[in-house]
């Protein structure tokens, strides 16, 4: 008689599917994801100034929309928006949707910083404003000694592909104090680690202060942010200026900014200085930055 064990099939096979999943799980369980790749803009379209004569809004709404439409993104930021000028971007591009509020106690007044962000790509989770002010959740509110009331904008964001979240702040500084600006970047550092809840995050705006000053010491040193354009453009140079006054040429200064955390990686970075029509499409012009995470 055979002294070899006895092995019930099922048993046999129940072992069998174990190891498969062991050896599959060694093999694939703790692979890290594929990098996500985003693409980011930032753009000071310039609010419905009809005192800009050639360069009013409706002589160039259709150059605004077009940069967008030439550089399709992930996510854009934009500043100086109006809600009639948001009503004529949102209509000629509807491969966005948008996160909107502006910056005055009622809604329907006043400039906006919104993001706009690619609806088939991304899932909104979580969206909302608040006021760069002693009083952040108190529309309208100005604490600071800034010329206007100024804001910040939030989404936080799922990737419909690998599921991945994303957290992108948008923002316009005030233009005339720096105790103003100080006193923001203070405050958006402490809402970005609370409203992120853990996800990469993406700063962006036209924060009106040069590399300089102390607000991007700030930035980059506390906030442990990194400059995405100069991370790529570690030289300094003319092509970096963002903001033209409508001047042609190469620009007047650097204000305007993407920021990104530790968990990103710089591709590409440039200032977009396109003219149409022998003309700027804004008096800043806009920076778009390849990244992945």
């Amino acid at each position: 008689m055979s002294s070899r064990p006895f092995v019930k099939i099922p048993v046999y096979l129940a072992t069998l599917a174990a190891l498969v999943l062991v050896t599959w799980y060694l093999l694939n369980g703790n692979s890290e994801k594929p990098a996500t790749q985003v693409r980011l803009m930032t753009f000071n379209i310039r609010f419905d100034n009809p005192g800009d004569g050639i360069n009013a809004w409706p002589k160039r709404v259709d150059m605004v929309t077009g940069i967008m439409q030439d550089y399709p993104c992930d996510f854009i930021g934009l500043q100086e928006v109006l809600p009639n000028q948001m009503q004529d971007i949102s209509g000629r591009l509807p491969q966005y949707n948008s996160i909107f509020r502006t910056r005055e106690i009622s809604p329907e007044e006043g400039e906006a910083s919104p993001i706009l962000y690619d609806h088939s790509k991304w899932l909104l989770l979580d969206s909302g404003t608040f006021w760069l002010s002693d009083t952040p959740y108190e529309p309208g509110s100005n604490t600071w000694e800034a010329a206007c009331n100024r804001i910040a904008t939030w989404g936080r964001f799922r990737n419909k592909e690998d599921k991945k979240t994303i957290f992108i702040l948008n923002t316009h500084f005030d233009h005339v104090s720096q105790k103003a600006r100080e006193n923001s970047m203070q405050l958006i550092l402490e809402k970005v680690f609370s409203l992120s809840e853990g996800s990469p995050v993406v700063f962006m705006g036209d924060l009106n202060v040069e590399e300089d000053n102390l607000v991007y010491d700030l930035t980059i040193n506390e906030g442990n942010f990194t400059d995405t354009y100069r991370a790529v453009h570690p030289e300094v140079s003319v092509r970096d200026l963002t903001f033209n006054g409508w001047l042609q040429g190469e620009g007047i200064s650097r204000i305007d900014y993407i920021f990104t955390s530790a968990e990103f990686t710089i591709k590409n970075a440039r200032v977009i200085k396109t003219m149409m029509l022998n003309r700027y499409p804004s008096d800043h012009f806009p920076v778009m930055v390849e990244a992945e995470f």
